[in-house]
C-alpha cells in the first residue's frame, strides 16, 4: 500500500484518518512523512487532530495475532482535505 493525499485510511485498531500531505523534514530530507488527520474526536486532542508519521512506518505491514496486516489500509477517496 502506498499512502496517497486525499484518501481515507483505517488504522488496524479501527480509527479512520485522511492523508493531508506527504512531507519532509529539513533536518533529514531523505525521509518522507505522512501528514494525516484523525476523523474522530478525543478528550485529549479534540476533533480532527493532525498527526505525522514516517512514510515507511505508515505503509508497513505489521504482525497481529500471528497474521500480517497493513498498519493503515485504504478505505476510500475523499474530496475534502
Amino acid at each position: 500500500m502506498k499512502a496517497e493525499i486525499g484518501k481515507r485510511y483505517r488504522h488496524w485498531k479501527g480509527h479512520e484518518y485522511t492523508v493531508l500531505a506527504i512531507g519532509r523534514m529539513e533536518t533529514d530530507p531523505q525521509k518522507e512523512y505522512v501528514v494525516y488527520r484523525a476523523e474522530y474526536e478525543t478528550a485529549d486532542f479534540g476533533e480532527g487532530s493532525v498527526w505525522l508519521r514516517e512514510r515507511s512506518v505508515f505503509e508497513e505491514q505489521i504482525e497481529i495475532d500471528g497474521k500480517m496486516v497493513e498498519r493503515f489500509s485504504v478505505i476510500s477517496d475523499t474530496d475534502k482535505i
